[in-house]
C-alpha cells in the first residue's frame, strides 16, 4: 500500500481507513462490516455539509 499511502499523503483531508481482514471489495463483506463502512461513507460526506437526499432526483 505504499503509493496509496502516498497518493493519500498529498490529497488535502484525505483518510485511510484499513478494514481489518477486507478484501478488495468491501461492500462485499459481511452485513456488520457493510454497516461500519456505510456508517463512515455517510459520516464523510455528512461532514462536507452533503445530506444523502441531495443525490435524488427530484424529477
Amino acid at each position: 500500500m505504499p503509493r496509496i499511502a502516498a497518493r493519500m499523503a498529498s490529497w488535502h483531508g484525505g483518510q485511510i481507513e484499513t478494514i481489518e481482514g477486507g478484501r478488495h471489495e468491501v461492500l462485499m463483506e459481511d452485513a456488520l462490516t457493510r454497516g461500519r463502512i456505510l456508517t463512515r461513507i455517510a459520516d464523510v460526506f455528512a461532514s462536507a455539509g452533503v445530506h444523502p437526499d441531495a443525490a435524488r432526483s427530484t424529477a
